[in-house]
């Protein structure tokens, strides 16, 4: 069964079905909250450590040296910045270590090449990763350039469309998986194993 029907992917020449858009988002809302509690985790002690420093100045015995809108300004562009790095960290790291996040493992699902089926290479993690990154957070920047009043709201709006694009195509790859090469599978069971 070389090619598979509608949601099929070939893979070593036997057709895996494709993970369904709500796998997906099931897998993706789980590896959210993961990322969520990590940059916390980050961010808190960063942030507290920004107030007691104050922003290029010495210590100053705990009393701020800036203003406040200086520290919200910093902020503005520092928590989406480290929230991106722990994102495409996340997301690298556990796709190119076997192709599941902690989500898509939940879901029942992986992320394969789509040319044999073997699991991402560290490269292709990155860009797989780093794509809808890359995508929002430029209409982000191209938006607030622009003096748009949402400027957060355009790059969302980017980021999730290279997942919905996953909408367009028979194998339900999104621009991510086109771009590195893969594609999210379901998790064959292993059926046979316990007879």
């Amino acid at each position: 069964m070389s090619g598979g029907g509608p949601g099929c992917s070939p893979l070593d020449g036997s057709a895996v079905p494709s993970a369904t858009l709500f796998e997906r988002a099931v897998g993706r809302t789980i590896d959210a909250s993961v990322a969520i509690v990590l940059e916390l985790v980050v961010m808190v002690p960063l942030s507290l450590l920004l107030w007691l420093r104050g922003w290029g100045s010495d210590w100053g015995y705990g009393r701020p040296s800036f203003d406040g809108q200086d520290a919200i300004r910093t902020l503005l562009w520092l928590i989406p910045a480290v929230i991106a790095l722990a994102w495409v960290f996340y997301e690298t790291v556990s796709t190119w270590s076997g192709g599941q996040t902690l989500g898509k493992r939940a879901a029942g699902i992986a992320t394969v090449r789509a040319s044999d089926g073997s699991s991402p290479s560290f490269a292709s993690s990155a860009a797989r990763a780093l794509l809808p990154v890359v995508t929002g957070a430029g209409a982000a920047l191209a938006a607030w350039k622009l003096e748009m009043l949402q400027p957060l709201r355009a790059g969302a709006a980017l980021w999730v469309a290279v997942y919905l694009s996953a909408l367009t195509n028979r194998s339900r790859r999104g621009l991510h998986d086109m771009l590195a090469g893969t594609v999210v599978v379901q998790q064959p069971t292993n059926q046979g194993a316990a007879a």
